[in-house]
């Protein structure tokens, strides 16, 4: 209700239905978040607010066909829209089972990474992006470089949680694998 009020009592401006979504993805409200940003996009008057809020769009996602149709609308010159455009299309690619597609989505997205700025949340998309890699090559050294960018953003940003919870997930993805295998034998 007090959201609403807001709202209203600022015309639904640009900068309010931002700032909104924003705050909302950060609680968990995906949904309205996703609805914001959509009303944001719609009502921007300069390219730079409709990219902003195209990617804010793209990281409330439905599915890998919706973040890729967001990211299209983001920044054709800024490097970090076109780096996760990249390593979704890769990661579209693997679910349609083309890995030689995903493959060559995958290395310029990792390109990408490795050719800005070393943060924790780069070093940490650039890991996910070779464990993905790994699924198109079957090459155990992107799964080691992976682990081990994985690994470099976790000692930049030690309580970092989205970091913590990849790194768990990996790691366990990871050890059940191994179980798995050992039960083939």
């Amino acid at each position: 209700a007090l959201y609403d009020q807001l709202l209203a009592s600022r015309k639904r401006a640009y900068p309010i239905l931002m700032a909104l979504g924003y705050k909302l993805r950060m609680v968990g409200e995906i949904v309205q978040a996703r609805e914001l940003s959509e009303e944001a996009y719609r009502t921007a008057k300069q390219d730079k607010d409709r990219y902003e809020a195209a990617a804010l769009r793209a990281n409330l996602q439905k599915d890998t066909d919706d973040r890729i149709a967001w990211l299209a609308k983001g920044d054709p010159k800024d490097t970090h829209t076109q780096i996760e455009l990249n390593g979704s299309r890769g990661e579209k690619a693997l679910e349609d089972q083309n890995k030689e597609l995903a493959a060559q989505y995958l290395r310029k997205a990792i390109a990408g990474y490795e050719s800005i700025a070393k943060t924790s949340a780069g070093l940490n998309n650039c890991g996910l992006a070779y464990l993905n890699l790994y699924r198109a090559t079957s090459n155990p050294q992107d799964t080691q470089r992976g682990l081990a960018l994985l690994e470099q953003a976790m000692t930049l940003e030690p309580g970092n949680s989205v970091l913590l919870i990849n790194t768990l997930h990996v790691l366990l993805t990871h050890a059940l694998g191994g179980v798995r295998s050992e039960e083939r034998r």
